[in-house]
């Protein structure tokens, strides 16, 4: 296991299609993988909903589309204070 400098969970697993060149991999993708029940197509967001990055808890991460949808979830929470 290893936490990023963005403070992101790493975890080992050689044999997943996004494995780094060490075998590690974000564990809240493969949170997320296990949850919808399959791997995630490039480009999907995984989102922590309590900002906090480490938190891998299924209920705390939601799967965005795209980037986009991200970036429009943020500044909507910014405008709009749905935090």
């Amino acid at each position: 296991r290893q936490i990023t400098k963005d403070r992101y969970i790493k975890i080992l697993k050689k044999d997943h299609p996004r494995a780094d060149c060490y075998g590690y991999v974000l564990r809240s993708h493969v949170i997320m993988e296990e949850k919808i029940g399959r791997i995630l197509e490039r480009g999907e967001i995984v989102h922590h909903m309590n900002h906090d990055r480490i938190d891998d808890r299924p209920e705390n991460l939601h799967l965005f589309p795209s980037q986009k949808e991200h970036r429009l979830y943020h500044l909507q929470e910014k405008t709009y204070g749905n935090h």
